[in-house]
């Protein structure tokens, strides 16, 4: 990698990294939780069924943080607070909203860590040749 990439790379994650904290400071993600969790209690939804309802949103979530540590930092807490508010056994809860995280970041990698090697490394067709 050269130093120029390594840089850039560095400051754009520090930068997004970050954001997760100003969210939780505005009060985002209490509101976002508790009308996530009036709307599910309005639906009756068992626990299973709540599980499924948060594990899917907060999956898809992800696609609106640049960063996997920010969107992890603002929203794996409440997520888990609305599981276990939901009935969800809060093992099972915290380890798939983990599995879930390690998901994400491998579907989208442009995300995690493993982007600074995306990022700063050849295209595979340049070593092929």
């Amino acid at each position: 990698m050269q130093r120029g990439s390594c840089v850039g790379y560095l400051s754009l994650v520090c930068s997004s990294s970050g954001y997760g904290r100003p969210i939780n400071n505005l009060g985002i993600v209490t509101w976002m939780s508790s009308c996530v969790a009036n709307l599910l209690q309005s639906f009756s939804l068992s626990w299973p069924a709540a599980f499924g309802v948060l594990q899917a949103s907060y999956f898809f979530i992800h696609y609106l943080f640049a960063s996997q540590t920010g969107h992890v930092g603002a929203l794996y807490s409440a997520f888990l607070a609305m599981h276990v508010a939901a009935g969800v056994p809060g093992v099972l809860a915290a380890l798939a909203l983990a599995y879930n995280t390690n998901l994400f970041g491998a579907l989208t990698h442009y995300s995690s860590g493993q982007a600074a090697v995306y990022y700063g490394g050849q295209p595979l067709s340049s070593l092929v040749t």
